[in-house]
């Protein structure tokens, strides 16, 4: 499953690909957890609806995609909330 929420943590976590199908349980889960982190470390490719949702600023991204492209493509999207955490 692309997504995955731990509520302790309060933190969403995109991985692998996450398909358009998947773009409404993010909206959801973001919409029904306020004050949630995106985790998109494990992410390597996504839908451009999950690029509208990201853009939207409904939650900080917390760390970016380790697939380096993406994460160049994201450091320069208009919107994004990029919170990365120090650690």
């Amino acid at each position: 499953m692309p997504l995955r929420f731990e509520a302790d943590e309060k933190t969403i976590y995109l991985e692998g690909s996450c398909a358009i199908e998947e773009a409404e349980g993010l909206m959801g889960m973001l919409l029904g957890n306020p004050g949630v982190k995106l985790d998109l470390g494990g992410c390597d490719a996504f839908h451009t609806a999950f690029l509208q949702i990201l853009m939207a600023g409904v939650a900080p991204v917390v760390r970016l995609p380790e697939e380096e492209s993406l994460a160049r493509m994201l450091e320069k999207v208009p919107g994004l909330l990029l919170n990365e955490e120090k650690g």
